[in-house]
């Protein structure tokens, strides 16, 4: 039977996005799958199929994969902060060496995210995040620590992109780079750094750098 949540709500109000999760199991032995999964909530349905199978050694990660699919996912609906969408695509996990890989590819018309990443151990590393909407692209790629205290080292860049497609901010033309460092616990700490030129915000023009230090 599924299972629910009875308080779905966007992460911004500190509600998880999700409302069932339903599955079938069929076991052969050396392999389990998980059928016809339907994950559900306010942005929309997710829908797939996963497989485990036993280790090949003691200590070794399991094979395994999961494939999910989307016909309308909208992210205004999982964070209220986010421009509405009906993204479709998928979202794959599987091993990958020493560590498990993530490869998602979602497009709503004019806007796209594509991303890659592995993680090994505690270190996720991010191999490429690609965003786009209309001509505008932004790019990151770095790495982030899943354990304390969550040392992350991000960099990017942006191209004729108006910020104002993917959230709820002031429209702009935004073209250059970023890079940002820092630990996230016990206590935050972040340094960042921009450089801007050839763009826009607020209707004014905007070039240079900035460098900023904050920690609480």
């Amino acid at each position: 039977r599924p299972r629910r949540n009875a308080r779905p709500g966007t992460r911004d109000a500190g509600r998880l996005p999700a409302e069932t999760l339903a599955t079938r199991f069929a076991f052969d032995g050396t392999r389990l799958r998980m059928e016809g999964i339907e994950l559900s909530g306010p942005p929309g349905r997710l829908a797939g199929e996963a497989s485990v199978s036993l280790p090949e050694r003691e200590g070794a990660v399991p094979p395994f994969e999961l494939r999910l699919r989307t016909d309308a996912l909208d992210l205004e609906r999982a964070h209220a902060g986010l421009r509405p969408t009906a993204l479709r695509g998928t979202v794959a996990i599987a091993p990958a060496p020493a560590g498990l890989s993530f490869d998602a590819r979602l497009a709503d018309g004019e806007l796209a995210l594509a991303g890659r990443a592995r993680l090994e151990g505690e270190r996720l590393d991010v191999e490429r995040v690609r965003r786009r909407a209309r001509d505008g692209v932004a790019e990151l790629a770095g790495r982030a620590d899943i354990a304390a205290p969550y040392r992350f080292e991000l960099a990017g860049t942006v191209s004729r992109l108006d910020p104002s497609r993917f959230a709820e901010v002031p429209p702009g033309l935004l073209n250059g780079t970023w890079r940002a460092s820092g630990v996230v616990a016990p206590v935050p700490a972040v340094d960042a750094s921009a450089t801007l030129s050839d763009s826009r915000w607020r209707g004014l023009p905007a070039s240079g750098r900035v460098a900023a230090r904050w920690a609480s």
